[in-house]
């Protein structure tokens, strides 16, 4: 069996003839205006959001503020906003009533498979902040944004 490419005309391979050019897909540099307290955060949407220093501001912003988003859907920036929930800088180890460090509880079963005791597992992790991100009218909104991310924690 040869391993050398088939050829489709003179010294053109099968793959270089098939392989359409791609296109290339600009950026779009985000367009954000001032932070505002004006703004109710909806509390029927889900959390999504994450970054080091990023251009949204979330370092900037406290509980019940909200960033407009003059450009992006939520859709847009949906992942932004998880991947910055999600951050280990935004992340602590849960602690019980007691102010003891809360971790999983594994099971300790016998070879009959009864349960005879308890062991420490994986910490249990709570966010320290929390963001969503939900689309606004551009027409109705103070700033004309598309959409706004909000601090909730």
């Amino acid at each position: 069996m040869s391993k050398a490419p088939a050829t489709v005309s003179a010294g053109t391979t099968a793959t270089a003839a098939a392989k359409p050019a791609e296109a290339v897909k600009a950026r779009v540099a985000v367009q954000i205006g001032n932070i505002s307290n004006a703004i109710t955060i909806p509390t029927n949407i889900r959390a999504g959001g994450s970054t080091n220093k990023s251009p949204y501001g979330f370092d900037k912003l406290e509980v019940g503020q909200s960033i407009p988003v003059l450009n992006k859907t939520k859709e847009n920036l949906s992942s932004i906003v998880s991947n910055q929930n999600r951050r280990k800088e935004n992340q602590r180890q849960k602690t019980n009533a007691d102010g003891s460090l809360a971790f999983v509880q594994n099971e300790v079963k016998d070879a009959s498979g009864t349960v005879v005791g308890h062991t420490p597992g994986a910490a249990i992790m709570e966010r320290i902040k929390e963001f969503v991100v939900w689309n606004t009218d551009p027409t109705t909104d103070p700033d004309k944004a598309m959409s706004r991310i909000g601090r909730t924690k």
